[in-house]
């Protein structure tokens, strides 16, 4: 007993030197235990939070990590921290509902929709409430980070709600989740994480619900599993510091902890993100039975639940109009407008134009209170005209928060390729340039892509109607993307109204640079007018190859794509030559007054020589203005809230032009009646051509 005496006050003595050396004047140590495993990309996040603080402190406070419960399980961890035993801990907000009854709303499936309307809610006022009520247990709440969307994993296909019934259902321990599967007739079994990847190999358990990352993580599924997508509950992760882990942080470094919780919380939102399809791509490699829950079943389900919904508002009254408090309980700091954009290589211009407008609307929507006293901010990312890096921003954006929609930029195969995303994550998709038809009319019901620009199927006819005053044998010449054949669509069927067929059709790739062979097949065709669908770069080309050619005698009329870029400096001398006119659907009027000589003279602060891009900059403007209009109408900011006071606006007075119910029906603010045949001025400015 004595040596066991003289062994435990060694220990002792050893511990209380350790802890004194954890906490001395050059470094802090923290403790951070959680239950995930370490190939899971919640103790990347960690891992992650742990660097950034590490660099952020110059080395002075660390975090030493214990994760897969080597310190405890998510309830003893918990005790620890009160106790302060650990410093930080990592818990699961579905196991949180002893110490924090509200954060319940969180497990009520189909209370939110989608991801972006559960940020929203974090980012605007739940997780600030959720760390307020914290602080009464003697803990202080960081940032809930993403565990993700709930889905079903079971051993047999699920396809009916009969499916459900006498199921072993695992879950956590929590009253909501116990009624939950209980309505549906399985049998709740509270069984503990680490305990689930045994009990469902041995038939202990038929069914257990998780985020794709935990399956994945846990190495459960083969060939006799399936999986169904409910996306019906959202579970995070509470990144909690107990007291006396803040009493180890000198006042200098509390506002790095966090600082860099806030930047591992959102590095994880964006890992998961991003990792989504290839996650299912995974499963469904490894022989998984990946399903979506049919519309019959989705909404049997929805009504079944329903009750639960009921029982937490009625618990909690501040929660009672979800549509109304929940995500606007206390004001958002911001919202935000995000922009995909070419803004860079060359077609450059255009994205600084649409940004350049954009920035105008904001300066004034704010300067008149913002949208009902919030204000209103954007966030412009560079896609370089490169779909696949568009794709990148759009799956960054909707990573905000705040955010209320995006707009997109001139390339209608960027914002083609991003259409799929937009509509699945519910986000309004502004568009100020690209002309693609196929970009409204994609086949989604409801439709979040609302266009304030050119219409391809409007911009044949005109192109086609245009060309014909000069010529009677037309040639086409346009990009091989989908914008180009979209107007090659849409010119076909101009033509075979005026009872036409075009003499030649020729496709050229985005960079070419020699026209040759396609100019030699059109003067050959003996073509007395060219119509050109192109942007800046190929459009210069061609014009000088025609010079080149001595084809300077065909009038060409060209889309307006060829405005990107500052297509007259670079072709000053091929313009001289040819009879060059192009559609464009704005012009800026000096000798204009009122609101319209106030906004020229607030563009050309950044044009002091010569407007580019106008079209651009008006409709950029005017599209912002529409939707502060219809967000000041709301209350919550979902995507589909905003979609549907877009679709509300009655009527707005802007520069362009007056509009009466905008985006009601094709959800197309411009129509043919707006388009204009302009021509380059002498000094380069875009002028209507006579």
């Amino acid at each position: 007993m004595k040596c066991n005496a003289l062994l435990m006050g060694f220990l002792f003595i050893f511990v209380s030197c350790m802890n004194d050396a954890r906490t001395s004047k050059d470094e802090i140590v923290l403790s951070l235990g959680h239950d995930m495993p370490v190939k899971s990309n919640r103790h990347l996040a960690l891992t992650r939070f742990a660097e950034i603080l590490k660099y952020k402190s110059k080395g002075k406070v660390k975090v030493e990590i214990f994760p897969e419960q080597s310190l405890g399980n998510d309830y003893q961890m918990m005790a620890k921290a009160q106790r302060g035993e650990i410093d930080l801990i990592f818990p699961p907000t579905a196991k949180m509902s002893s110490l924090l009854p509200m954060v319940k709303v969180l497990d009520v499936p189909y209370f939110f929709k989608t991801k972006q309307e559960v940020y929203f809610a974090l980012d605007s006022f739940l997780e600030k409430m959720f760390a307020d009520a914290l602080r009464e247990k003697g803990l202080i709440g960081l940032n809930i980070f993403e565990g993700g969307f709930k889905q079903i994993i079971s051993h047999k296909s699920i396809q009916e709600v009969s499916d459900f019934e006498n199921l072993k259902f695992r879950i956590m321990k929590n009253d909501i989740l116990k009624k939950q599967y209980a309505m549906v007739g399985s049998q709740p079994i509270h069984i503990d994480f680490h305990q689930i990847g045994a009990a469902f190999k041995d038939l202990s358990i038929d069914a257990f619900e998780n985020p794709l990352d935990s399956v994945l993580s846990m190495k459960l599924a083969n060939e006799k599993t399936s999986v169904l997508l409910t996306d019906h509950a959202y579970l995070g992760q509470f990144l909690i510091l107990s007291r006396e882990g803040l009493k180890k942080i000198p006042p200098l470094y509390r506002s790095l902890l966090h600082e860099a919780s806030r930047e591992a919380m959102l590095y994880l939102r964006e890992l998961n993100n991003k990792e989504e399809e290839g996650a299912l791509k995974k499963l469904k490699s490894m022989g998984v039975k990946v399903t979506r829950p049919s519309p019959a079943l989705k909404a049997q389900l929805v009504q079944l639940w329903e009750p639960l919904m009921q029982n937490v508002l009625d618990e909690f009254p501040i929660l009672k109009n979800r549509e109304k408090n929940l995500l606007h309980k206390d004001k958002p700091k911001s919202l935000l407008l995000g922009l995909d954009l070419a803004l860079s290589g060359p077609v450059g211009t255009s994205g600084e134009a649409i940004r350049l407008g954009a920035e105008l609307a904001l300066e004034e929507i704010n300067a008149a209170g913002g949208i009902n006293g919030i204000p209103l901010s954007m966030e412009a990312l560079d896609n370089q005209g490169f779909p696949s890096k568009g794709v990148k921003n759009i799956k960054k954006l909707i990573l905000k928060g705040n955010l209320v929609a995006i707009m997109g930029g001139m390339h209608s195969p960027v914002a083609l390729k991003e259409v799929s995303m937009i509509h699945e994550k519910q986000v309004p998709f502004l568009i100020p340039w690209a002309a693609a038809t196929e970009l409204v009319d994609n086949g989604y019901d409801p439709n979040f892509v609302f266009r304030f620009s050119v219409r391809d199927e409007y911009a044949g006819e005109f192109l086609i109607k245009n060309i014909r005053k000069r010529a009677k044998k037309i040639a086409l010449l346009l990009e091989n993307t989908s914008w180009g054949k979209s107007n090659h669509r849409a010119m076909l069927a101009a033509m075979k109204r005026f009872a036409m067929s075009p003499v030649a059709v020729e496709f050229f790739n985005w960079g070419q640079s020699s026209f040759s062979e396609s100019l030699m097949k059109i003067k050959d065709s003996d073509a007395d007018g060219i119509v050109f669908v192109g942007n800046a770069p190929e459009g210069g080309a061609f014009l000088r190859e025609m010079v080149k050619y001595n084809m300077t005698s065909i009038p060409v009329v060209s889309h307006w794509g060829i405005v990107g870029g500052d297509f007259f400096q670079n072709n000053k001398d091929s313009l001289q030559q040819i009879d060059f006119s192009f559609l464009q659907t704005y012009f800026f009027d000096k000798s204009s007054k009122g609101k319209a000589h106030a906004f020229y003279q607030k563009v050309k602060k950044h044009f002091p020589n010569r407007v580019l891009a106008p079209a651009g900059i008006i409709h950029a403007y005017e599209l912002t203005h529409l939707l502060a209009q219809a967000l000041r109408t709301l209350n919550s900011f979902s995507g589909i809230e905003v979609y549907k006071a877009l679709k509300g606006i009655q009527s707005y007075h802007g520069i362009f032009r007056n509009y009466h119910m905008p985006f009601a029906k094709l959800q197309e603010a411009l129509e043919y009646r707006d388009f204009s045949l302009a021509r380059f001025g002498a000094d380069g400015e875009i002028v209507k051509a006579k």
